[in-house]
């Protein structure tokens, strides 16, 4: 009898430390609500015309679903042809729950990536503990060649 007490008492122990432990973590969530290009609003998973330029106002909307400490927006502009890459990314900030804000971030074409048509923009929000959402777009400029000046 005394082992059937023990054993339960063990496993009250264990299922609390566990029931603290987790109501303890911080949950991340955030809500990526809208993301304009150069004023363009583009969708998700889709390809997205673009007017040509060398660089690009990404502008990201966001809601905290609950609070965010210590996040930040990243955006980063992969060539599809080459893996080329450039980024930005904001401040460190935090924000209440439900509350809404947004990051305008610029990314500037690298000389060897005016040629290229194709890209792949990637929207991030992530906190210092490595939590993360994130989006994809894609990114359509007209065909151009590098010769050609960029307006």
């Amino acid at each position: 009898m005394k082992g059937k007490i023990f054993a339960f008492t063990a496993f009250l122990l264990v299922f609390a430390a566990l029931a603290v432990s987790y109501a303890h973590a911080a949950v991340f969530d955030v809500s990526i609500d809208r993301v304009k290009v150069n004023n363009a609003v583009v969708v998700p998973y889709n390809q997205n015309s673009i007017k040509d330029n060398s660089t690009f106002e990404v502008l990201v909307e966001f809601t905290a679903i609950t609070d965010l400490n210590d996040a930040h927006v990243e955006a980063i502009l992969k060539e599809l042809k080459t893996g080329n890459v450039v980024a930005d990314a904001s401040p460190n900030f935090n924000l209440q729950t439900n509350a809404s804000s947004s990051r305008l971030l610029s990314l500037t074409l690298l000389n060897n990536m005016n040629s290229s048509s194709s890209f792949e923009l990637t929207v991030r929000i992530s906190d210092k503990k490595g939590n993360s959402v994130e989006k994809q777009y894609g990114i359509e400029l007209p065909p151009r060649s590098a010769q050609a000046p960029i307006q």
